[in-house]
């Protein structure tokens, strides 16, 4: 795939636009679990996620900063080309929408799903940074952002909770596994937001009026260049084991003997990590 899109460092051109990655799917937390392991999705309805919706005020604050637009995509089903869709993401502050509505991307993966919106974002011309959103929603959001990042050749930065961007580059705020970073970007980079990114208001009354004057472009999925990924096949279905408990009791003669042996048994199975220690 070509993509447009500036890949070095250096001071970013004032075109430059900010994209917005989201995701138009039923919230597995609407969803309910059968008794032979089945998931039911009958009461569940397509909304955006808690980490899209932060990606979004996120991508709009970036857009702000440096003085271009922020443009929401989405890639998925014939639903995510609805109105709803559409104006869910428009009502949080984005420009415009951009939509891959397609029956073959209604039960796509998130490597292919990943592929497309790399495609799209190659037709859409120069980007400097692409944001999605991750946490409680779609189960395989992590998956689809490397894939997007690894197709564009550009770095994937997780966990993050902040994004202050200027001419020179962006800086970004993440929660790492044991520890927050701050980090210096000079080019484009993939941006997984995390839901506790902190969650902007619902949309008012003028922002939902406003959704309806905005933009909204469709790209066909024919029409994007998108390798064939051969998808895995459900071979069997049934319900997790829970994980065995060891239920080891640490006590002592007092509370720092207690302390002390309950560092030891951790320090045992690994479960500290170095600054732990």
């Amino acid at each position: 795939m070509a993509v447009r899109a500036r890949v070095g460092g250096g001071e970013r051109g004032q075109q430059m636009s900010v994209v917005v990655a989201y995701a138009w799917a039923e919230l597995p937390q609407d969803a309910t679990v059968r008794s032979d392991g089945t998931v039911d999705w009958t009461a569940a309805k397509p909304a955006l996620t808690p980490g899209d919706a932060a990606a979004i005020a996120r991508g709009r604050e970036a857009a702000d900063a440096l003085g271009t637009e922020c443009i929401g995509l989405c890639a998925g089903g014939p639903s995510a080309g609805t109105p709803s869709a559409t104006k869910a993401a428009l009502a949080r502050g984005v420009d415009r929408a951009v939509v891959v509505a397609d029956a073959a991307l209604t039960f796509a993966g998130a490597t292919r799903l990943g592929m497309v919106l790399a495609a799209a974002i190659d037709r859409l011309g120069d980007v400097d940074l692409v944001l999605t959103g991750e946490g409680p929603g779609v189960s395989d959001a992590a998956t689809a952002a490397a894939v997007l990042a690894g197709r564009l050749g550009w770095p994937l930065l997780s966990g993050v909770t902040s994004v202050t961007a200027d001419a020179s580059g962006t800086t970004v705020e993440r929660i790492g596994d044991r520890r927050a970073q701050r980090l210096r970007v000079a080019g484009p980079a993939v941006l997984a937001v995390s839901d506790q990114a902190g969650q902007p208001a619902p949309p008012g009354m003028a922002d939902v009026l406003a959704a309806a004057t905005k933009p909204v472009g469709r790209l066909e999925l024919s029409a994007l260049r998108v390798p064939e990924v051969a998808p895995g096949t459900v071979t069997a279905t049934a319900k997790a084991e829970p994980a065995a408990r060891r239920g080891q009791v640490i006590d002592g003669a007092d509370a720092a003997e207690a302390a002390s042996r309950l560092l030891v048994a951790l320090r045992g199975e690994g479960l500290l990590g170095e600054a732990d220690r």
